[in-house]
């Protein structure tokens, strides 16, 4: 628990290496054992923490772990969570660097009984690996045969920690941007048969993603200038949460990175059984520069054709959400998500939904 303390057995443990090298030995050693530093140095300073702020901690570094010996790995993540016992993977190399609220941000591939496998390690209680396990047992035989997802072949418990095993794809080749539209729609009519009664929070309540809140706090930081108020965004939140909107299986991160061009979608830590439009939203929203409400209107009534004016008024708030998201990174005009926000808060009127 005490930073000063833990700073010395770190440096206690560098200066033991150091001194077991010859400098040769040394240099080659350094890349990988920089992750296994900064490992040591989180198992000593978060002892006594809790288990969000440690699971923040090991998230920070685990890309430095790239840097380590990939059948090294399982040592590093005992230190962790001891009742983890990763695989010890055949010709075990790291892939990629990944991101993700509720993963480590270093991935492996290996082999398991003469399988390529791809393994990716969640937080055990979180979000994200509930909404995977829930796509993949309830959801993934409705877009079977058109899009398929990588084989699950098996889950590793730990305390806290969980490690699943997903059939490696060697070639990935994303999608062109362009077929991303028609793709995704096709998608939404796979899924359209598929109905969800259950009441777990982390599956229908899109306020808990981290994309989404991080949009909605600039959206309301926006239109407030606008003379629009948070508490009006909130009100339609809980309308779109509310019985009279029909919900959809939603992927929550359809992009070319997740949807590739052999039919295989991947990554469902973001899915959810969200509002009719949220995928089409995401998608408007993220991927599309328009700088005017008629663009982005003409854009959702003649690509999407929206079943009824409630999956328009969904897909125009999801747009506007994600889009203020966007603006975080690239020039979106406050006015133009200002009046998408006026649209979707006529459009309620207009149906007798006064909020």
């Amino acid at each position: 628990g005490n930073p000063s303390a833990g700073a010395t057995q770190v440096k206690s443990v560098v200066m033991n290496f150091v001194k077991r090298k010859t400098p040769f030995k040394l240099l080659a050693g350094v890349a990988n054992i920089r992750a296994l530093f900064l490992f040591l140095g989180f198992l000593i300073f978060s002892q006594n923490t809790e288990r969000q702020g440690r699971w923040r901690t090991i998230q920070r570094i685990s890309g430095s772990f790239l840097n380590a010996s990939a059948a090294r790995y399982p040592s590093l993540m005992r230190r962790a969570d001891p009742d983890l016992d990763l695989y010890r993977l055949k010709e075990a190399t790291f892939v990629g660097h990944g991101s993700g609220t509720w993963n480590l941000h270093a991935y492996r591939k290996g082999v398991i009984s003469g399988l390529e496998v791809f393994e990716k390690i969640y937080l055990g209680d979180s979000d994200g690996i509930k909404k995977m396990l829930w796509a993949y047992s309830s959801v993934a035989k409705h877009f079977a045969p058109s899009f398929k997802a990588p084989s699950l072949i098996c889950r590793l418990k730990g305390n806290w920690l969980v490690a699943c095993y997903f059939q490696f794809l060697p070639e990935v080749r994303p999608i062109d941007r362009e077929q991303l539209v028609s793709a995704a729609i096709r998608f939404q009519e796979c899924v359209d048969d598929f109905r969800w009664d259950g009441r777990s929070e982390a599956i229908y309540d899109f306020r808990r993603d981290a994309m989404y809140a991080q949009g909605f706090t600039a959206l309301g930081q926006i239109v407030r200038s606008h003379g629009y108020s948070e508490s009006q965004l909130q009100a339609i939140e809980s309308w779109l949460l509310g019985p009279d909107v029909p919900c959809r299986f939603a992927h929550g991160d359809f992009t070319t990175k997740n949807v590739l061009r052999d039919g295989f979608v991947i990554d469902f830590d973001r899915s959810g059984y969200y509002p009719i439009g949220y995928d089409l939203g995401c998608l408007t929203g993220r991927f599309h520069d328009f700088d005017r409400l008629e663009k982005v209107k003409e854009f959702i009534l003649m690509r999407f054709e929206p079943p009824g004016w409630k999956a328009y008024v969904s897909i125009l708030f999801f747009a506007s959400i994600f889009a203020a998201k966007k603006k975080l990174r690239r020039n979106v005009s406050d006015y133009y998500l200002a009046s998408l926000v006026a649209e979707v808060l006529q459009q309620l009127r207009k149906n007798g939904v006064f909020l």
